[in-house]
């Protein structure tokens, strides 16, 4: 049994206050209040966990600008130009007024599966703190 319905449980069964039960069970009484109330309206199916992803993202890319941005790189490619970034971003300015920045529009392009990711271990090699001395055979320092 999961802990929203033990809580419950002890709530409306038990006869228990929130304060009570969420006291002995280290959790917030608003928490306890919040799960009993959500029983009453809509039974054991509604206390299950919710998701905390946002219903929508207004600033969110649409759809349609991610698609004009495949097309373009696929355009660009096919006659042999440069298809990065920020010529893309130039030629949506020339067709937008409003144009997304370099940087989503290469997110974009990773997302569609356009590029491939860089390898993280190269960057950790090039760090201050990874270089190595070199020796000489009798170990002293070159």
């Amino acid at each position: 049994m999961d802990l929203a319905r033990y809580l419950v449980d002890a709530v409306v069964l038990e006869g228990r206050s929130c304060r009570e039960v969420a006291r002995a069970h280290g959790v917030s009484k608003s928490w306890v209040a919040t799960l009993v109330a959500r029983f009453r309206e809509g039974g054991y199916e509604a206390i299950t966990p919710r998701s905390k992803a946002p219903k929508t993202v207004p600033h969110r890319t649409s759809s349609e600008l991610e698609d004009e941005i495949v097309a373009l790189r696929k355009h660009l490619g096919e006659l042999g130009v440069d298809a990065g970034a920020e010529t893309i971003a130039h030629h949506l300015g020339l067709r937008h007024e409003r144009v997304p920045s370099v940087s989503t529009i290469w997110r974009v392009l990773r997302r569609r599966g356009f590029l491939t990711p860089s390898r993280t271990s190269d960057r950790g090699a090039r760090g201050s703190g990874s270089r190595r001395s070199c020796r000489t055979s009798a170990g002293s320092p070159t």
